[in-house]
């Protein structure tokens, strides 16, 4: 922030220490243009600082609007014995921060809520009394009223001082005073265009091509990701691969060199483990809930069924 006010400067000794050299008069002419375009200048130089802060704005709106359809996905299948897909594809995908720096990244924990999200579900397996989830709610409703006021007021605010300017003050935003709020009118014109980009991203749209992209059905079954199941293990093997590349990310992102043997990444944010511990789960008790159209199985399937759940598995609560 400092640098221009430096150039502002150092120009102008440079065009005194030109006149008494030469004789000539930089000096007037360049004290004149600030003294007329000082306005401007001055938006110029509040600009990036302004839009540094609308970055950090949009990782925000993302984070948040990616939270917001997590839950409102869990919360569907809360009474089911299956959970949502999309917590399926998070635990074998883990989600990593949208702010590109290595150490926003080390340090996100939207992975923790994935992982605590599914200790949650298992704890309360028995508890499920539904054969199907329930239907996806509106997405506005998932957004709230809060976001969507709060991103109507930054698209009308612009607009509505441009318009104050123009035929109340009648002034420009380019020679005049209000050439210095512009930057505050691009700033909250952007927010709102963050929010609709977010808006896009985690519709349920884009959500159901993202599971047909990783072929996925909209749930899964709970006994399916128990540990030493296939999916168990596939999510147990994404969560050390995620824990190298977080720490990698943390060394590189505090100009620490890598070491040849490191110990496990901890941090306050990182889920070290994703069995719970200390909660004794019959998987009977994750039985999907027959419909109420479903027909009565015959003995054979019934004996084959009881089978498949029939085991107790101990799993580790962190």
């Amino acid at each position: 922030m400092l640098k221009p006010l430096v150039a502002i400067a150092g120009l102008h000794i440079v065009l005194v220490l030109l006149d008494l050299a030469q004789g000539t008069n930089y000096k007037h002419i360049y004290s004149d243009f600030i003294m007329e375009w000082w306005q401007v200048l001055l938006a110029l130089y509040i600009l990036p600082a302004v839009l540094k802060v609308n970055r950090k704005y949009k990782y925000k709106v993302f984070d948040t609007l990616r939270l917001k359809q997590f839950k409102a996905e869990n919360k569907r299948f809360r009474f089911t014995s299956e959970m949502s897909s999309l917590l399926t594809l998070y635990l074998l995908e883990p989600p990593r921060a949208h702010n590109p720096e290595l150490g926003f990244i080390a340090s996100d924990k939207f992975y923790k809520e994935v992982v605590t999200a599914f200790h949650e579900k298992l704890a309360n397996a028995s508890r499920a009394t539904k054969s199907t989830p329930d239907k996806r709610a509106f997405h506005l409703l998932i957004i709230g009223p809060k976001l969507l006021i709060r991103h109507f007021i930054y698209l009308v605010a612009p607009f509505a001082w441009i318009f104050y300017v123009k035929l109340q003050l009648q002034l420009t935003f380019i020679s005049d005073w209000p050439v210095i709020t512009l930057p505050v009118v691009i700033a909250l014109f952007l927010r709102t265009v963050y929010f609709v980009q977010a808006n896009i991203v985690y519709s349920p749209i884009e959500l159901n091509k993202k599971l047909v992209a990783n072929d996925m059905n909209e749930s899964t079954p709970l006994h399916t990701v128990l540990p030493n199941t296939a999916l168990g293990n596939e999510i147990v093997s994404a969560q050390k691969v995620e824990a190298e590349y977080r720490q990698r990310c943390s060394f590189i992102s505090r100009n620490i060199p890598i070491p040849e043997h490191v110990e496990p990444f901890r941090h306050i944010y990182f889920p070290h483990e994703i069995y719970p511990t200390n909660i004794k789960l019959n998987t009977s008790q994750m039985k999907p809930v027959p419909s109420n159209h479903q027909q009565v199985q015959t003995n054979d399937e019934n004996t084959a069924q009881e089978s498949l759940y029939a085991s107790v598995v101990t799993i580790k609560l962190g």
